[in-house]
């Protein structure tokens, strides 16, 4: 797909990957029951779409409903996936040019409010984790 990008399109999504390869590990400490609260694709993708307003946040379903899932939009053209779903690595960029493939079918936007988006302490983990994103993209722009 690379060739059939532009050199722009190749080296923003390049700074994004370092960008998320970068950045260290947010603590957000332990929920009522005691467990670490893991940074989620939700905040991930509200922080990028803080750094990058060419960027935006799309909430939806992940292959059918029932998994939940953030990606990011650019241009209409493309999907941004920073946290794909059971990948070890990550992001991926998805040309959606080219909607003949399964993509279309994997990446299905809701209107629908997430639960978890609504949790107390959501939006103070959207600012930890754009913050330890913002201290590596300042390094690394």
């Amino acid at each position: 797909m690379e060739s059939l990008m532009a050199s722009e399109e190749i080296a923003f999504f390049r700074l994004i990957e370092r960008l998320m390869h970068d950045t260290p590990e947010v603590d957000l400490g332990v929920d009522r029951q005691g467990y670490e609260i893991l940074v989620s694709c939700h905040m991930v993708c509200r922080a990028l779409a803080q750094l990058f307003p060419q960027l935006e946040c799309q909430d939806g379903y992940f292959a059918r409903e029932g998994i939940e899932h953030s990606w990011l939009t650019w241009e209409r053209d493309f999907i941004i996936d920073a946290c794909p779903v059971a990948m070890v690595g990550g992001p991926i960029m998805v040309d959606c040019r080219y909607f003949t493939t399964p993509w279309q079918y994997l990446y299905q936007p809701s209107k629908e409010r997430f639960t978890c988006l609504d949790a107390p302490d959501f939006p103070k983990h959207i600012e930890r984790v754009t913050e330890a994103m913002r201290s590596v993209f300042q390094v690394a722009a």
